[in-house]
């Protein structure tokens, strides 16, 4: 993961990008996002008019995987071709990744290698994993940005001024204006305070010709946009591109959405099974096939392997302490204590903690050329409700998290008696039972009104921008002191440490995406409860009040605006801690999988709440043992986490939040 920024710009706002720089703004967001390293590059590009563009670029980075760190921006010494990226690559179609090297140098040989559009298109669209970059391809001289079809990485671009400057970054917020005012005009057109951000859209990929126009403000004007050949429903995307098929990115979600209605008889098992006597299983296996349980078990088990074995298991302590031996400072370099720590004795004379030899541990690891002992705490935190999708998250992440590691359970609250502090609890023993071995950290996070005050005036809403939502309020705090990870540590039941400690996880697994696929959401039983949308011949208007044409439709407005609503905003606000956030349920796998069932298979709302939203994944925790959990309700972050009720608001979530004013 990394934090990015480019400015590009003319010669008569230059004093502009200065002013920017000196700011220290975005090097402050950026070194918080990417702790471990940060670089500035500047490159320039002549137009046939003679005026210059000036390019800067600045890069932080959070390393994960790889021997050594790559250093970003990166550069091709060979063709002067510059890359900044932040994403990973779980997987690539065309090639086998190389475990020993990082993502960013193995893509940067690949676009390196790419003659043409249409290769490099097919580079990028082989890419499974979340990202966003910029590249700058200097043999053709073009600049391409852009991120992956789900949105699940940050960058936004100006809105404004783009005849003159054209900025991205991972944050929008790149300049804060000073109190008094600078001594002398800043000598260009543009004050940095008057810059309007937005999010890149994800409808694919944006290409800036800096070798086919005159000046930069030709450049800007006449960008191109390469399509996704589908969309996340698998809809093709033919119609709303003129690009002929080569030059569309290939997209990583190939299955269409499946928009069948349940025949006649099918509706009536469904509505009937309501009535069965028994468990869970009996109700679901009515109309789910085990077999489909079992491939729905096993394509997510593989998204959460994928996301907890790719990074180096080492917390941020550690990688401080030996790899880059100096911690950043900041508000997390306090006195606090980390979970699942060794004494300081042991820490400072170097002793190895006794490891249970059936499990693992007391070994050696080397990065960056650097060998030091086995970490032994936590890198992998779980954003912990106790609501179905995190628990069973966490559930399948033990199979794959090295035996001898704690994991992190991150739950917050806003109040004492928050909902999902006691579903966090009954969870948290459910797994300690069925997976004993394990140390399974629970992490009480308890916010008062006046932390949550403070911490949103000068920080949080800086990161949620360009989002201004009531809604983008309440989750992006909620979301932000809960990945911050710190609180009272509880690991046996009843029993809560005397000191206050913060997480050393550097990955964090969030339960995003399980609610648009699988109708988590109250609106999905409205829409199935009203007479919207149906075709009244039995399958859409039912006589037992089903309508499953309008619940197909709103799952389907659900999925395809999944990259616009959440997922940049959720990684700004995690990033900014120095641990990335990745969606298990937003693996491309998962989706294809998911889109392929029709929706009956997928829930039931005939059943009541703690059973019929969701019913794939509820049968999916029953059968691995979670049956508590597996019909616990659905609660949205900001009321489980009591957040709304704290300062007692009534303001409806879309509305633009007068506490997010900058």
């Amino acid at each position: 993961m990394c934090g990015i920024f480019l400015c590009i710009c003319d010669q008569s706002n230059a004093a502009t990008s200065k002013e920017i720089l000196k700011n220290e703004t975005i090097h402050y967001y950026l070194s918080r996002r990417g702790p471990d390293y940060f670089e500035k590059v500047n490159l320039s590009h002549q137009f046939e008019d003679q005026s210059v563009a000036s390019f800067t670029l600045l890069s932080s980075v959070l390393q994960l995987r790889g021997c050594y760190v790559t250093n970003q921006p990166v550069t091709n010494e060979d063709t002067g071709s510059v890359l900044q990226w932040n994403g990973q690559i779980f997987a690539r179609l065309d090639q086998e990744l190389n475990a020993e090297q990082s993502d960013t140098e193995q893509l940067l040989e690949a676009l390196n290698g790419a003659e043409d559009v249409e290769k490099l298109l097919a580079v990028i669209g082989s890419i499974q994993g979340p990202w966003a970059f910029t590249y700058w391809d200097n043999r053709a001289k073009r600049l391409w940005v852009g991120r992956d079809i789900l949105g699940r990485r940050s960058l936004c671009w100006n809105t404004n001024f783009r005849d003159q400057i054209l900025l991205f970054s991972s944050v929008a917020q790149i300049y804060v204006q000073p109190e008094a005012p600078p001594a002398k005009p800043l000598g260009g057109k543009i004050n940095p305070a008057d810059l309007v951000f937005e999010e890149i859209p994800t409808f694919g990929i944006y290409c800036f010709e800096f070798g086919a126009h005159p000046n930069l403000a030709e450049v800007i004007s006449n960008v191109r946009h390469y399509a996704w050949s589908r969309s996340i429903s698998g809809k093709p995307m033919a119609a709303k591109t003129s690009l002929p098929e080569e030059l569309q990115l290939h997209s990583p979600i190939t299955v269409p959405l499946n928009c069948a209605l349940p025949d006649e008889a099918t509706a009536a098992k469904l509505a009937s099974s309501a009535a069965l006597e028994g468990t869970l299983e009996k109700q679901a296996f009515s109309t789910i096939p085990s077999s489909v349980a079992d491939q729905f078990g096993q394509v997510l088990a593989d998204a959460v392997k994928v996301r907890t074995g790719n990074h180096h298991d080492v917390c941020r302590k550690c990688f401080a302490r030996y790899v880059r031996k100096s911690e950043r400072v900041g508000e997390n370099s306090g006195s606090d204590r980390s979970y699942s720590s060794e004494s300081d004795d042991e820490l400072r004379s170097g002793v190895q903690p006794q490891k249970d030899p059936k499990i693992g541990g007391g070994g050696s690891k080397t990065i960056n050329g650097i060998t030091f002992r086995e970490c032994c705490h936590a890198s992998t935190a779980i954003l912990f409700s106790g609501g179905i999708d995190s628990t069973v998250i966490a559930l399948l992440a033990d199979a794959s998290v090295p035996a001898h590691l704690p994991i992190d359970l991150l739950n917050v609250a806003f109040n004492n008696d928050a909902p999902d502090r006691e579903t966090g609890l009954r969870a948290w023993e459910e797994l300690r039972q069925l997976r004993p071995s394990r140390k399974w950290n629970f992490v009480s996070i308890h916010i008062s009104k006046e932390e949550l005050e403070t911490y949103r005036a000068k920080h949080i809403r800086y990161l949620v921008k360009p989002l201004q939502t009531v809604l983008d309020d309440s989750i992006g705090c909620a979301i932000w002191f809960a990945t911050r990870g710190k609180g009272l540590l509880m690991q046996e039941p009843g029993e809560i440490t005397t000191f206050t400690g913060q997480t050393r996880a550097r990955v964090v697994l969030l339960g995003m995406g399980a609610d648009e696929q699988l109708a988590g959401y109250s609106r999905h039983r409205k829409a199935f409860g009203s007479g919207r949308g149906g075709n009244g011949n039995g399958n859409g208007n039912g006589s037992n009040g089903s309508n499953w044409a309008a619940l197909v439709a709103e799952i389907t407005t659900d999925v395809e605006r999944i990259s616009t609503r959440n997922l940049g905003r959720d990684d700004r606000i995690t990033a900014d801690h120095g641990i990335e956030a990745r969606f298990p349920f937003l693996d491309e796998s998962v989706i294809n999988f998911l889109n392929g069932l029709p929706v009956w298979q997928k829930c039931n709302l005939h059943l009541d709440r703690s059973r019929g939203e969701k019913l794939l994944l509820r049968l999916l925790a029953s059968r691995l043992g979670l049956q508590a959990t597996s019909q616990h309700l659905k609660r949205a972050i900001q009321f489980g986490s009591r957040i709304a009720k704290l300062e007692e608001r009534t303001d409806k979530g879309d509305k633009v939040c007068s506490r997010l004013s900058c």
